[in-house]
């Protein structure tokens, strides 16, 4: 029985899951964001890569969250309580005995929160589903030994707990919200110039121009936002690469999205000419 409880604790151990874990999170970000276009990574780089082509979009969208839930787990009215000192009063008696029906009225509200958001179509439903999935992960972690060894303070492990927790459904739901930017025009960045020479192109208004997704491997991925299609250029045929950000305003998306609908119901329906470059047709924006 000790021997399997010591199995158990060591397969634990940081060092053990860390390495496969910084994988799944790189891969879950690099399938919510590529996948919108329909691209499969993997079939354009290898899983040594996966980690370092995800990291930066994943550690500047996460750094003020981690920083953010950090200062709220020592600030906490309970961050000066000794372990297990909250328990005997009346809140911790309240909880203790409360934490299943809690936890299903949280779950009921955050599903609730979701089809609310999803009604009127905000895309902020996509953080809800991370928040109530991040603490589905968190509550079980919690309990389990894991950090146990590493992080002797309670506060510490429980910060670095939930932010490990919270890292898994939010790497996904930040990829795809990032490349619905793209797709709806809202952020994102163009080519100012043509990918086959070194023309200058900008007399085309910037949400008709390519609009620029990223490298894999030897290859430029661009976003064409007039044929809605996934063109993919070899390197070797791009002589220069000349990005520029455009960024929305909430007002002047509203009112050009608006615009582009009336638009499209008054103008006949025309079937765009083949790419001459590889692409791949684009799905509807994440709603």
């Amino acid at each position: 029985m000790s021997e399997n409880s010591s199995a158990s604790t060591t397969a634990l151990h940081a060092k053990y899951w860390l390495g496969p874990y910084a994988i799944f999170v790189a891969i879950l970000y690099l399938w919510g964001y590529w996948g919108t276009f329909n691209v499969n990574v993997l079939e354009h780089i290898n899983i040594s890569e996966v980690v370092k082509i995800a990291v930066y979009p994943l550690v500047s969208a996460f750094l003020f969250f981690v920083i953010g839930v950090l200062i709220g787990q020592f600030i906490a009215p309970g961050s000066s309580l000794p372990p297990g000192g909250g328990k005997n009063t009346a809140l911790g008696r309240f909880l203790d005995k409360k934490i299943g029906k809690i936890f299903i009225l949280f779950l009921f509200l955050g599903v609730c929160a979701f089809i609310f958001f999803d009604f009127i179509g905000s895309r902020e439903k996509w953080a809800i589903l991370a928040i109530v999935v991040a603490f589905v992960i968190y509550l079980p972690l919690k309990s389990s030994d894991v950090l146990r060894n590493e992080l002797k303070s309670d506060e510490v492990r429980s910060a670095a707990i939930f932010i490990v927790s919270a890292l898994v459904p939010f790497a996904y739901v930040r990829g795809a919200m990032n490349a619905q930017d793209i797709l709806t025009g809202k952020n994102f960045l163009y080519q100012n110039i043509d990918p086959s020479s070194v023309q200058d192109d900008s007399a085309a208004e910037p949400s008709a121009r390519l609009r620029y997704l990223g490298k894999l491997n030897d290859r430029f991925i661009f976003f064409d936002p007039v044929k809605e299609a996934t063109v993919i250029v070899a390197m070797a045929e791009v002589k220069a690469l000349e990005l520029k950000r455009h960024k929305e305003s909430p007002g002047m998306a509203a009112l050009k999205n608006d615009s582009d609908s009336r638009s499209r119901a008054a103008a006949p329906v025309q079937v765009p000419a083949v790419p001459s470059t590889p692409s791949q047709q684009a799905p509807a924006p994440l709603r």
